[in-house]
């Protein structure tokens, strides 16, 4: 069961929907300790948004039956909260029965658009030379050709996010070539900072392309080989969040914003090793500049490290993260 009706009603309601990461320390307590509710069935997952007072959810729903997806569809429409769904791209024409099972899932659930990316990891981690990371691009732009009739097929939108794989100029690129009214972007507003970009500079560039939205904001601290960055509750980091959102109503007002706030340890993002440039032949002087003073002006006073907390508190400290999260949308961007 879901939080006591008490705890909504003490709640902030925003237009913003959630990311299933939201709850990925309660979706792991399940498994690991029995927490209730279990978080990582999206028919609980999607009562609990509405208790947290959120207008949706994006989420891997898989492949399931279609008296579970009439059951979530009935209870997502009932209570006026939108779903989304989440897809990895068929790699290989062997991926292409089960990917098109996923999408005519989500379908089934209700969705119009669902999320994916072009690499799971990101890029100056899993490569060091920028042929390696070249090539990956390379099969996952075939990939997108390949997912693309089945998006047609099913009428739902592939929405592509910018997961500290491509750069602005890398991704404009790709989905210019695409060209498809299928194949969009999954703006998400604040990852780019890892590859040296300005968010507002990224939002304005992929808005045009934008289904859907990441939103978040994030904190940023320096450390020995380059400087952390943290999901952080919305109003305490380092993005111009008022700008972003007027953005985003002026060039894709459609586009649903969904909060992607994973409460974890800070990231390292290694910018002064030559492993992390190994992979970026092109970045300028300028850029890197542009980030070392985000780090001198907006650097946060300490990030924790959240894995060494008790499970329990690991547990308070992701529901007190979304509530404030939901407060500040709320009452201070009015969504």
């Amino acid at each position: 069961m879901p939080q006591s009706e008490q705890s909504h009603s003490a709640i902030s309601r925003t237009s913003m929907g959630f990311v299933s990461y939201c709850f990925g320390i309660q979706q792991r307590a399940a498994t690991e300790a029995g927490h209730s509710p279990d978080l990582r069935d999206p028919l609980s997952l999607l009562a609990e948004v509405k208790v947290m007072g959120g207008a949706g959810l994006q989420l891997d729903l898989g492949v399931r039956d279609k008296e579970y997806l009439h059951e979530l569809r009935k209870f997502s429409e009932a209570n006026n909260l939108s779903v989304e769904g989440s897809v990895g791209l068929p790699k290989t024409e062997s991926d292409m029965a089960k990917f098109e099972q996923q999408i005519a899932t989500a379908a089934e659930a209700g969705a119009a658009v669902v999320r994916t990316v072009i690499l799971s990891g990101r890029r100056y981690e899993q490569f060091h030379k920028y042929s390696e990371f070249k090539r990956a691009m390379d099969t996952g732009e075939k990939a997108l050709q390949r997912a693309e009739p089945v998006m047609k097929r099913h009428k739902l939108k592939l929405a592509v996010e910018n997961h500290k794989d491509q750069r602005t100029d890398e991704r404009l690129k790709v989905l210019n070539a695409l060209s498809s009214e299928y194949i969009g972007a999954c703006l998400d507003v604040g990852n780019n900072i890892a590859l040296l970009e300005d968010p507002i500079e990224v939002a304005t560039a992929l808005a045009p392309w934008t289904l859907t939205v990441h939103f978040k904001d994030q904190a940023v601290k320096e450390y020995e080989n380059g400087f952390l960055l943290a999901d952080t509750p919305l109003g305490t980091g380092c993005i111009d969040l008022p700008q972003i959102v007027h953005i985003l109503r002026e060039k894709c007002p459609r586009a649903q914003l969904n909060l992607e706030l994973i409460t974890r340890d800070p990231l390292k993002v290694p910018i002064l090793t030559a492993e992390y440039w190994s992979t970026f032949p092109e970045v300028t002087g300028k850029e890197l500049a542009r980030t070392l003073r985000l780090l001198k002006e907006k650097s946060a006073p300490q990030l924790e490290t959240i894995s060494s907390l008790p499970l329990a508190q690991q547990i308070e400290m992701e529901r007190s993260n979304l509530r404030q999260s939901i407060e500040f949308a709320s009452e201070q961007l009015k969504l």
